[in-house]
């Protein structure tokens, strides 16, 4: 299944405020959430995501009332010194 990570604004959010995003976003059914970065000190958080398509992650969003700036679909991934 196709994976994507995509950038969204937290700026303005408390701690706890995250961690009920985050928690929202692990809960998903729709689509798989498999990780989750934040920075209160930049007001950004990147996660990780796995669904048939952007748009299967985009309709998500909206139903969640979850803004997003940015969502890119990965291609390749690298562990090591090596493309998978």
């Amino acid at each position: 299944m196709p994976k994507y990570i995509s950038v969204h604004t937290i700026a303005c959010m408390t701690r706890r405020q995250v961690q009920g995003l985050v928690k929202t976003v692990q809960e998903a059914t729709e689509v798989k959430n498999h990780r989750v970065t934040a920075s209160l000190l930049d007001g950004k958080m990147v996660c990780e995501w796995e669904a048939e398509s952007k748009d299967q992650i985009e309709a998500y969003w909206k139903s969640a009332n979850i803004h997003f700036d940015q969502l890119l679909r990965i291609e390749y991934d690298s562990a090591d010194a090596t493309i998978q």
